[in-house]
C-alpha cells in the first residue's frame, strides 16, 4: 500500500500539493539583505589576505589569481551590489596594509568576479 502511495506522488509534490507559483529566496533589489552583508564582509576579507600576500611575500605573485575566487563566489551568489561592498570593503584593508599594489590587486579580482556575474546573468535570459 505505501509504494501504491509512493508511486502516485510526482516531483515537485509535498503531499500532494503544488505550489501555485515559485516563491523568491531573496529581493534583487534594494538595500543588502543580512546574509548578504555577512558573506561578502567574510569574503572581502578572504581577498584582502589573499592580495596582501601576493604584494609583501617576493615571489607570491601568482597567489594574486586565487583572489578572484571568493569575489566570483560573491558575484555568482548574490548581485553586483554584493561585489560591489566585497571590493570596497577589501579594497579599504587592502590599502591600508600593503598599499597600492594590494588595491590593484583586490580590484582585478573584483573585475574577473563581475565578468562571472555578467556570465550568470546571460545565461539566466538564453534559458
Amino acid at each position: 500500500m505505501l509504494c501504491r502511495e509512493m508511486a502516485e506522488l510526482r516531483p515537485g509534490t509535498i503531499n500532494k500539493v503544488n505550489a501555485p507559483h515559485p516563491v523568491r529566496s531573496r529581493p534583487r533589489s534594494g538595500p543588502l539583505q543580512p546574509a548578504e552583508l555577512a558573506h561578502a564582509s567574510v569574503m572581502a576579507a578572504l581577498c584582502a589576505v589573499i592580495a596582501i600576500v601576493a604584494v609583501v611575500v617576493p615571489f607570491a605573485a601568482g597567489v594574486a589569481l586565487l583572489g578572484t575566487v571568493p569575489t566570483a563566489l560573491i558575484a555568482f551568489r548574490y548581485r553586483l551590489r554584493a561585489l560591489f561592498a566585497t571590493t570596497v570593503a577589501a579594497g579599504m584593508i587592502a590599502f591600508l596594509i600593503a598599499g597600492m599594489g594590494g588595491f590593484i590587486g583586490v580590484f582585478h579580482s573584483a573585475y574577473v568576479g563581475g565578468l562571472v556575474e555578467i556570465g550568470r546573468a546571460s545565461c539566466r535570459e538564453r534559458v
